[in-house]
């Protein structure tokens, strides 16, 4: 099941779309489970790996395709590193979940403001 990103807009419209695909992913009962399965994954390094196949590689993909998009579009800098601007992207969302649940998820717009404002060429920031 894979998101629809409308292809006309801009990369931080798609940005946000895709946090807050994360933020919703993380704050269900599924995305709950995720701290059992990295628990579990100490003496199961298959199942982790598993995962990574089947939900965090097509995930981190499509940020990827955003932010080439992007980078091509000059709305972002053309030299960013999109591995590590998708940890900086998803990386607050799981923080959040994994170890402050009590808080309330964090707003996409939010965090994809805070990360596009240190990759933004300067002439859109």
């Amino acid at each position: 099941a894979g998101l629809a990103l409308a292809s006309a807009t801009a990369a931080w419209d798609d940005l946000v779309t895709l946090v807050a695909s994360t933020v919703q992913t993380a704050s269900s009962p599924a995305g709950r489970l995720l701290p059992r399965l990295v628990g579990a994954a100490v003496d199961n390094p298959g199942l982790l790996e598993r995962y990574r196949q089947q939900v965090i590689t097509p995930r981190r993909r499509r940020f990827a395709e955003v932010l080439l998009a992007g980078m091509q579009s000059g709305e972002l800098c053309a030299d960013l590193d999109v591995e590590q601007t998708i940890d900086l992207l998803v990386g607050p969302v799981l923080y959040r979940s994994l170890l402050r649940p009590e808080e309330p998820p964090l707003p996409a717009p939010e965090v994809v403001d805070a990360v596009l404002t240190g990759i933004r060429t300067p002439a859109r920031a």
